[in-house]
Order: structure tokens, then sequence, then C-alpha cells
């Protein structure tokens, strides 16, 4: 139904994510990697914070089977009335409650660092690439209060695991091609760092339109042709 055919198509494929190795498949090479069970993250926390800030259902389910907070990868939710009772109460700061939460799960093997929501939104991470993804990644509203970052090639998951998973950092996840073809296209490879995001924006300076309001990616100049 295209004037021309498929030669007056541009298409683009690529992917949103890579994919973790298998943990098993690196340990038997000798590799550094595992499985950090994400109960064991709750249950660190939940200690941590009744012991410094006194005895309640920081992260967990009530009696009633109600949840009052849990670890979501990679964002672990604390029980928001518990922390704001205690806050209240004197006892103390939301800051310094996200930090004790933060320091429990810094301590699980396998975990590189934890950041809370606080940290976050006062810009207060470490100028590295890591932090970057945090912060592109960081929803105001509806990420939770703590961030957990793995080491790499370890994942958090339920029990029992066997397969793997996405969604860290490291470049094996967020290492993916974009393999664009058609008119206005030149033939060629090129090892530039660039985003999915940049795929609107080049799709935008072929058609001649606006880019949309949201868009933060640039063209690919080096794939257009001149």
């Amino acid at each position: 139904t295209v004037p021309g055919g498929l030669n007056e198509v541009v298409f683009v494929v690529t992917a949103d994510h890579g994919v973790a190795p298998i943990p098993e498949n690196l340990t038997d090479k000798n590799i550094s990697a595992g499985r950090v069970n994400e109960a064991l993250i709750e249950t660190k926390v939940q200690d941590m914070l009744s012991m410094e800030f006194g005895a309640g259902i920081w992260v967990g389910k009530d009696r009633f089977g109600k949840l009052q907070g849990e670890f979501n990868d990679p964002y672990l939710y604390l029980n928001d009335e518990l922390v704001k009772l205690t806050v209240a109460s004197g006892k103390a700061t939301r800051a310094q409650i996200e930090t004790a939460a933060a320091r429990a799960i810094s301590e699980i093997p396998g975990i590189y660092a934890a950041y809370s929501r606080t940290q976050i939104l006062e810009g207060r991470l470490p100028q590295t690439d890591i932090a970057s993804h945090i912060y592109k990644g960081f929803h105001p509203r509806l990420s939770g209060d703590v961030v957990v970052v793995t080491e790499p090639n370890f994942f958090i998951e339920g029990p029992g695991g066997t397969g793997t998973t996405h969604g860290s950092p490291y470049n094996y996840d967020t290492h993916v091609p974009i393999l664009i073809s058609g008119p206005g296209i030149r033939a060629g490879v090129w090892a530039d760092p660039v985003s999915p995001a940049d795929i609107a924006s080049t799709l935008c300076l072929l058609l001649g339109i606006e880019a949309p309001s949201a868009n933060d990616g640039t063209p690919l100049k080096s794939a257009l042709q001149p």
C-alpha cells in the first residue's frame, strides 16, 4: 500500500535490553556470579529497622495478609505509614530510615550498592555511569525508597530460580544493536555509543517533522545519506 513499495520504507530493528549471563555457567568457569534471594533483602531490612527504630512491620505483611512494604526489583518499598509515624514521633527522619535500609542491603553478598530515595532526590549520587542510569530511571512518585544495584553477573530473584533476567546497568544488559535500512540511509557499520531513544529523532529528521516533546535522543547522523 506504500507508493513505490518496500523501497520507500525505512526499517528499524533494535531491542529494549540485553540479558544477563546464567550465573551457574559463569561459576563453572570460576567467574564470580550468583543469585540474590529477594526475601533476604526484605529480611535484612526488616531486622535492621526494627533494631534501630523499633518493632513493626517495615517490610512484609501483617497478620491479615495486608502488604506493608516489599522488594520489587530494583526498588525496596518501605511501610509508608510506619515511616510517617516514626518521623512524627521524633525517633528518626525519613532520610535516616532510608539510609539504614540501604546500609542493610549493601551488606548482602552480591550487592554492589544501595541508594536511598532522599540521596537520589538531593543529587548526592556518585558521578558514575551507574549513577547516571539510576537518575534516568528514577520517578519521584512511583519509584521506591531504596534502589538496589547488584554486582556484575549477579541478579535478584525469588527462591528456586534457574534462568536469567535483565535490568542491570552493565554492558551485557545495556548493549543492543540498532539496525536501520531504507531510503535516506547509507550502508555501513558504526560503533558510536547511541541509544534506542535516537531512533525517534532519526525518523523525525527523515520525515521532516518535529520530534516528540519528550524525546531526548539525537539523530543518527552517521547513518544518514548526505
